[in-house]
């Protein structure tokens, strides 16, 4: 004998769109990853040191800016998931050394670092290039 327990929805005809969410995420996180980048090579403060031209944080910036528009494209959604995932948690570890940034921080790039890597094993959802057949 099964007992199956269903807890009620409050909103359940919202359940049946719930694949757009991953768009949803998707898109917001490529936004951030694009501010994100955009912030690293213009007002960052390492952006303009001596070595600016090699600086990691300019690198990182360029990064952010690629995975950003990828994900926002939805296209290769999984590689930029990865790529996004890591380089925010180097963005953080690198700006918490250095002392740019305090040790609470860190935690928006660790929330967007999980979120991406969520990306990874979600994949690009609908309204993306890179839809699975």
């Amino acid at each position: 004998m099964v007992i199956q327990y269903s807890i009620p929805s409050l909103l359940p005809e919202f359940l049946t769109y719930g694949f757009v969410s991953i768009s949803l995420i998707r898109i917001t996180v490529g936004l951030a990853a694009v501010s994100i980048g955009i912030h690293s090579l213009k007002t960052h403060p390492l952006a303009h040191s001596a070595e600016s031209r090699t600086s990691t944080i300019r690198l990182l910036g360029i990064i952010h800016m690629g995975v950003g528009l990828l994900l926002i494209l939805g296209l290769f959604t999984q590689p930029a998931a990865l790529f996004g995932s890591v380089s925010f948690l180097a963005t953080a570890m690198i700006e918490r050394i250095k002392g740019i940034i305090p040790a609470h921080a860190i935690i928006p790039y660790i929330a967007l670092s999980v979120i991406t890597l969520s990306l990874l094993f979600l994949g690009a959802g609908p309204f993306a290039l890179d839809y699975p057949l």
